[in-house]
């Protein structure tokens, strides 16, 4: 992704990606760590405004190298996680 986003989730509102999911969910016959498993990988991006890759796009705009574009983004997913 590249360029400004804008990330909400209304799990209530019919039709929300989360009550989808969630619908979707209680008809599987998975366990219950697997069912949550998928909400957490798919709510993922609501824990934070920051946008995948933007340390990198940042550093390669103001000249970076690749590889140092790519460490920069590295610190910064370990710093948030």
């Amino acid at each position: 992704m590249y360029g400004p986003t804008c990330v909400v989730d209304f799990a209530l509102i019919p039709g929300s990606t989360s009550n989808v999911v969630n619908r979707i969910l209680k008809t599987v016959d998975i366990p219950l760590a697997h069912k949550q498993a998928i909400l957490a990988a798919k709510s993922w991006g609501m824990n934070t405004s920051y946008r995948i890759g933007e340390v990198f796009a940042q550093q390669v705009e103001n000249g970076a190298t690749l590889a140092d574009a790519v460490k920069k983004e590295i610190s910064m997913f370990q710093s948030i996680y």
